[in-house]
């Protein structure tokens, strides 16, 4: 698919450039949890789509790319379920849902990864972990952004 400008801005790609869309639908004990849709370049992941997508993303890319990750950045908010996600969520429409939206760099700081997932509120937990100690004192840290 054509990348659109979020997808472009995310990933420093033209928008119009060819990206490649992954959606999964997770489950845990048989039932929904999640909804994933992954956008990466179409160009420096060519073939993708003939593996199998089942498995760890990440670890794809790593074993047939040498894509190796950095950093990534996640903003969390709540949505309520629309239509086509509470069908597939097996929830009611306008159920609270945890969105993440994610956009993930390699070692040398090139863009890979640009996604919207979301998960059932019933359903998940998120936990943060921040370094401490040596990874404190070098500037690493945590941070929360509150947007109104």
């Amino acid at each position: 698919m054509e990348a659109d400008a979020e997808t472009a801005a995310a990933l420093a790609l033209a928008e119009g450039d060819l990206v490649l869309e992954v959606v999964r639908v997770r489950l845990a004990d048989g039932e929904p949890i999640s909804l994933e849709r992954a956008r990466l370049p179409a160009r420096r992941f060519p073939g993708l789509l003939d593996h199998s997508l089942g498995g760890s993303l990440y670890e794809l890319l790593q074993t047939a790319y040498a894509v190796r990750p950095g950093e990534a950045e996640e903003r969390i908010q709540i949505v309520g379920a629309g239509s086509l996600e509470a069908k597939v969520l097996e929830v009611r429409r306008s159920t609270p849902l945890v969105a993440i939206v994610r956009t993930a760099w390699d070692r040398e700081g090139v863009p890979f990864e640009h996604s919207h997932d979301l998960f059932r509120s019933d359903r998940v937990q998120i936990v943060v972990r921040t370094p401490a100690g040596e990874a404190e004192a070098s500037g690493v840290a945590s941070t929360i952004e509150v947007v109104v």
